[in-house]
């Protein structure tokens, strides 16, 4: 097959093709190495097919390269302009120096109190995906909770005190996975996974374990993702509390991506249900800052089904989903929008694509400006019109989409 293929500069598309020149992969060859047809790469790089997660991991493994550089990521224009870049560094010499001793001259720790209204303050920040303050305020943070860590004697004290050191870390990934850093994403799960295994909570465990099955998810592992997400399960503790219920949700639903990631719709609507059985149960939570509930499960309902390119049932399910007037979780909310603007640009319901974008921007630009499937949605639906509107050319400008 021809390699004459036009591509769109800056989407996945382009960048595949880009990585196939490099490696003087013909089209055919990398289809055998990614276990993909040739036509339907070629379909690809000229952006008349999305990806799906599976294929796109399985071609990402076969130029040895992670999803993430095949998406763009991090968007370091973007970044930039938004003095987004220079805040990423502390971050991470921070999580760097989590157990280093503290330095002569450091004041001392505030009291416990005070530690844990600053942690839960970040969590809040991280719920309504306002990163900007969070990467600032951040590592100090995390700094005085280390250093609270060495002289702590107290062992109530100190077990709550990893509990926070836990919550930091998960919101530090957090910022670093939305921003598109995504070894400084797995740093932090580092961190988080040395708090719990000290005694912050056994449901830590679980939740760092399926946070990294995403991140070998978008490193083309969907296999090895899918493992940790099952063990994550099979070890978690018994418990009909509310917040160990409700993480159990959340693990599921974990899962469902998972599946979908390798291709897997039955397993994927299996633990669907599972995740609904329990949100039927609780109703919205808030426990650990996940935010687990019936909108959320919807929310992965649509995201699964578009991950598995079945984007008339992505579309169908983002119909049927009722958001919720007064949502804790901003950023879930964010991410409703943009996954349903992602099924309706393929199910060529343009307007609709367009008013969800704008919706997933009004509710939290800082997440949605670095969004992988915002910028690719962006993309298709500038490549798909002749007529471009100036609220589509503007959107694509504020995004960084050329």
């Amino acid at each position: 097959m021809s390699d004459g293929t036009e591509a769109r500069p800056g989407t996945v598309g382009a960048r595949l093709k880009e990585q196939r020149l490099i490696r003087g992969f013909t089209l055919r060859e990398l289809g055998q190495r990614a276990h993909a047809s040739p036509s339907m790469l070629c379909q690809i790089e000229k952006g008349e097919r999305s990806p799906s997660e599976q294929l796109l991991g399985s071609v990402a493994r076969a130029l040895s390269v992670s999803v993430a550089v095949l998406r763009g990521q991090p968007y370091i224009k973007q970044l930039q302009q938004d003095q987004l870049d220079a805040v990423i560094a502390p971050l991470g010499s921070t999580l760097s120096l989590w157990d280093a001793p503290s330095e002569l001259g450091d004041p001392p720790p505030r009291a416990l109190p005070a530690l844990e209204r600053d942690v839960m303050a970040a969590r809040q920040r991280r719920l309504d995906a306002e990163f900007l303050p969070l990467a600032t305020t951040l590592p100090p943070l995390i700094r005085e909770l280390a250093h609270a860590a060495e002289i702590f004697a107290v062992p109530a004290d100190l077990a709550r005190l990893r509990w926070l050191q836990a919550e930091a870390a998960h919101t530090a990934e957090v910022v670093a996975y939305r921003l598109g850093y995504m070894d400084l994403s797995r740093l932090a799960l580092t961190r988080m996974e040395h708090a719990a295994l000290r005694g912050a909570d056994p449901r830590w465990v679980a939740v760092e374990r399926v946070l990294r099955g995403q991140l070998a998810l978008d490193g083309g592992l969907a296999d090895a993702g899918m493992r940790l997400a099952e063990l994550a399960v099979r070890d978690f503790p018994e418990g009909r509390e509310r917040p160990t219920r409700a993480v159990l949700g959340t693990l599921h639903l974990k899962a469902a991506i998972l599946a979908s990631g390798r291709g897997d719709g039955d397993e994927s609507n299996a633990r669907l249900e599972e995740a609904k059985g329990i949100a039927d149960e609780l109703g919205e939570t808030d426990s650990f800052g996940l935010g687990f509930g019936p909108f959320y499960v919807g929310l992965v309902g649509v995201s699964s089904a578009a991950d598995r390119n079945e984007h008339d049932l992505a579309m169908e399910r983002a119909r049927a989903v009722e958001v919720p007037e007064s949502y804790p979780t901003v950023a879930h909310v964010a991410r409703y929008w943009a996954n349903r603007a992602r099924a309706a640009v393929w199910t060529a319901d343009h307007d609709d694509a367009m008013k969800s974008l704008q919706n997933a921007r009004e509710v939290a630009p800082q997440q949605e400006r670095y969004d992988p499937y915002v910028h690719e949605t962006v993309a298709t639906m500038l490549r798909a019109q002749s007529r471009l509107s100036e609220e589509l050319r503007e959107y694509a400008r504020w995004c960084g989409v050329g």
